[in-house]
């Protein structure tokens, strides 16, 4: 990551600087304002619900509340009591006038709430009295183990105004006819005396506290009121999407816990009732997909501040830098032009840490031209030397040659000799560097007659190709020699191929330039074996890459690095030289 930064414009990372101190307290106060607003959002969300659980808490206390006092008032009724005491040996006018007290109480205590209902279950009567006394044993077909079963002894061990709820899916009114529905029932003792006694019974069906509801229901949600009798408590379901089994494990979850992974829970306590609650649990996904557009458009404007913040940085970030970066920009201009090169113009912003480069580029590059210089110092000297040398009394040379030459009969050897003087006199040219490219061409064609004599190569097919017009430009003397040297002995003569070896030489203009192209079908070249013959001469490519090289280096000091050889070779089919030098006609050199 530092390194990255380092890398950047200095424009860039100022404004990456004024872009991270803007953008620090921006999300600091985004996420604590998003925190706040998500709640608000979910509480809006959530608010039919949350008005259903709280209108259903109000009716459950007002329900509870009136059970209660209900319950109280029958169980003080001295009329009833005294009735229910003596049961057992009633007679027809005392149990008409039961009859007739019971129906006048539930009508008293019934006339706000025409769902409730109140029963007795005297526990010495073997007889029931009209519609709200009955038998313990029709009260035990209720439930599914009769007296036996676990709910029905809890409801007889009460004591005298010990008071449990139950939830119950049963069947109420006369003689228990119409169809069972969920009620929540209260149920407690009245007890005489003598021991003799029964259990009250009030109920009220659970839809009622569904009338007030609004809301629609939701999937995988649980509406419940939950109660406790005696330290046990009891939930009513109101409304569950989950199996009975599933919703009461969630709502023993929650009494622990108090919460459910994976679910929002609204609840709500009931006035009057001691750890009475109204609950509702519904998917977090509900939530989520609720407030999802103001998500959306939370996100949009975040988006668009955050644009306006990067913007603003990169301007400022602009100003700051403009009257820098326009000296920059000057400085690697000028070192761009140092270099030889031109401005890139693409590239807008330029760095600090570019200019370092160039000039430490520029300081190798001096000490690299130094060292050239040095080196092309000494060139100049041996050359000099051995022109002041060529120079000295070449015709002494020519005489000698050509007094051997009378002396030798074989017309071989005189051939020999003549094509040796003609060589000469074109190679020393009077000490003269440069010369037309047809006096180079003859020079090699000397060359190669005096080598087919002295190593017998008669089965060597050469080949010259020069446009007359090329023939009068000007040549370095003495590039192409080496060339052809290392292309007859290390190209053509040591293949083992059983035809002839053919040597070709062209010359041709292309593009103010001129191309000599010296190609053989000998043996070839790896790339590698190449790339070593151009780049310095040394041990490793057998003792002739010193020629090529020469060659390389005399070109490239003389006309410039542009120009120069090209190699191209493979192993078995052969190798192409290619040499480009400037098109220079011969007027143009005055010592020509």
């Amino acid at each position: 990551m530092k390194n990255f930064f380092i890398k950047l414009p200095y424009r860039h990372r100022v404004a990456m600087v004024i872009l991270f101190f803007a953008l620090l307290p921006c999300i600091f106060m985004e996420i604590i304002y998003l925190k706040n607003i998500q709640q608000e959002w979910k509480q809006a969300a959530f608010s039919d619900y949350q008005s259903d659980i709280d209108s259903s808490a109000l009716m459950m206390s007002q329900n509870i509340t009136g059970l209660l006092s209900k319950l109280e008032y029958v169980r003080n009724n001295s009329s009833v009591r005294s009735s229910i005491a003596q049961i057992n040996g009633i007679s027809l006018v005392q149990a008409l006038d039961l009859i007739s007290l019971q129906n006048e109480l539930v009508g008293s205590i019934t006339a706000d709430n025409p769902y409730l209902e109140l029963r007795w279950y005297p526990h010495l009567s073997v007889i029931s009295y009209g519609s709200y006394c009955y038998t313990l044993d029709i009260f035990a077909e209720e439930f599914p183990l009769g007296r036996k079963d676990p709910s029905f002894q809890e409801i007889i061990a009460l004591n005298e105004g010990q008071l449990l709820w139950q939830v119950r899916n049963i069947a109420r009114g006369a003689n228990n006819t119409g169809a069972p529905e969920m009620r929540l029932c209260l149920y407690t003792q009245m007890m005489n005396l003598n021991g003799s006694g029964c259990v009250l019974e009030f109920s009220i069906p659970i839809f009622q506290m569904l009338e007030s509801r609004r809301s629609d229901t939701v999937p995988e949600s649980l509406f419940a009121i939950c109660l406790e009798s005696d330290d046990k408590p009891v939930n009513i379901l109101l409304d569950s999407t989950f199996t009975p089994e599933e919703s009461e494990a969630m709502i023993t979850h929650y009494r622990m816990t108090g919460k459910i992974s994976g679910y929002d829970i609204l609840s709500t306590p009931i006035p009057n009732v001691a750890n009475g609650k109204v609950i509702f649990i519904l998917p977090t996904s509900y939530a989520q997909k609720q407030i999802r557009p103001q998500i959306i458009a939370f996100i949009a404007i975040t988006v668009l501040l955050l644009f306006m913040i990067i913007s603003a940085s990169y301007l400022t970030s602009h100003l700051l830098t403009k009257r820098i970066f326009h000296a920059i920009n000057t400085i690697n201009n000028d070192l761009y032009h140092i270099h030889s090169e031109s401005p890139n113009l693409s590239f807008i912003e330029d760095d600090i840490d570019q200019i370092s480069q160039r000039v430490r580029k520029l300081v190798q590059d001096t000490q690299e031209y130094c060292a050239k210089l040095e080196h092309y110092e000494d060139e100049a000297l041996r050359m000099e030397l051995e022109l002041l040398q060529m120079r000295f009394n070449p015709h002494l040379l020519y005489n000698t040659l050509g007094a051997i030459r009378y002396q030798v009969k074989s017309p071989g050897a005189r051939s020999s000799i003549d094509s040796l003087c003609h060589y000469y006199r074109i190679v020393l040219n009077n000490g003269h560097l440069i010369i037309k490219i047809k006096d180079e061409f003859e020079m090699i064609k000397e060359y190669l007659s005096i080598e087919k004599f002295a190593y017998h190569l008669d089965n060597i097919i050469i080949e010259f190709e020069i446009d007359e017009q090329v023939a009068q430009y000007t040549i370095i003397k003495h590039l192409l020699q080496p060339i052809v040297e290392n292309a007859l002995n290390h190209g053509i003569r040591p293949s083992s191929r059983d035809f002839d070896g053919i040597l070709r030489i062209s010359a041709t203009s292309e593009n103010d330039c001129i191309c000599i192209r010296i190609t053989d079908n000998g043996v070839g070249m790896s790339p590698e074996y190449t790339a070593k013959l151009l780049s310095a001469p040394s041990a490793s490519v057998s003792g002739h890459g010193y020629g090529i090289y020469n060659v390389q280096q005399r070109i490239q000091v003389y006309y410039g690095k542009e120009y120069g050889l090209q190699i191209h070779s493979t192993i078995g089919e052969g190798t192409a030289v290619t040499l480009r030098i400037p098109a220079i006609p011969s007027d143009e050199i005055p010592e020509l």
